[in-house]
């Protein structure tokens, strides 16, 4: 290390937690958002690729700060609207 280097500290307790939760909710909310994704006429595939996008989107929705508050009410109409576009 050159004496000009700074070194990096990341709460990674912080982030671990945050990691699991997001994983929690994958595995919860994944299959039921599939379902309803294809009884709304989607294919497997195309329901894949939207559940895909709304976890990405929940991602950095949370980033960004916003709430945790009723995390299925905020996916499943972010579904049916990445399925509109």
């Amino acid at each position: 290390m050159s004496g000009n280097s700074v070194p990096l500290s990341l709460p990674l307790s912080r982030l671990a937690t945050r990691d699991c939760e997001a994983t929690t909710l994958y595995r919860e909310l994944r299959k039921p958002l599939l379902r309803y994704l294809v009884c709304l006429g989607l294919s497997m595939d195309e329901a894949q690729d939207v559940v895909q996008d709304a976890f990405l989107g929940l991602h950095r929705h949370l980033s960004a700060g916003g709430s945790q508050a009723n995390i299925r009410g905020w996916l499943f109409p972010g579904c049916t609207q990445s399925r509109e576009k």
